[in-house]
């Protein structure tokens, strides 16, 4: 398994962008935010973000984060067959890996009586 850690700072620059609103088209002023992720790993780069403070949400630092991620996974040669990037935990985890525990026991007894009635060999 890999484990890649990181730190993120946000901060806010104080500069102003000018924009154009997508609904109305007016000429609109925000605060550029400025996220940088610094990842534990010395040998992998360090990513910079820039949005505006108006549209600065959970989702678009998240995304980042996940695209920075998979970036590193690449740098590290990380099997993309064997592990994949998970986008909901960021974290690299093994494909095809079930850790849902319920899953994992209906799995173990396929076929049960509630799902579906056995039939000897036969009948089918």
């Amino acid at each position: 398994m890999y484990n890649i850690t990181w730190q993120k700072e946000i901060e806010d620059t104080g500069e102003v962008v000018r924009y154009v609103d997508d609904d109305t088209g007016e000429d609109k002023t925000s605060t550029l935010m400025t996220m940088v992720v610094t990842p534990d790993n010395p040998d992998l780069p360090v990513r910079t973000y820039a949005l505006r403070k108006n549209i600065l949400t959970d989702e678009h630092i998240k995304g980042f984060e996940y695209n920075c991620l998979l970036e590193w996974a690449t740098i590290l040669n990380v099997d993309p067959v064997k592990y994949k990037v998970d986008e909901e935990t960021l974290t690299i985890v093994l494909r095809g890996k079930v850790d849902d525990p319920q899953k994992i026991e209906k799995w173990l007894k396929p076929n049960g009586m509630q799902d579906v009635e056995a039939k000897d060999a036969e009948t089918l």
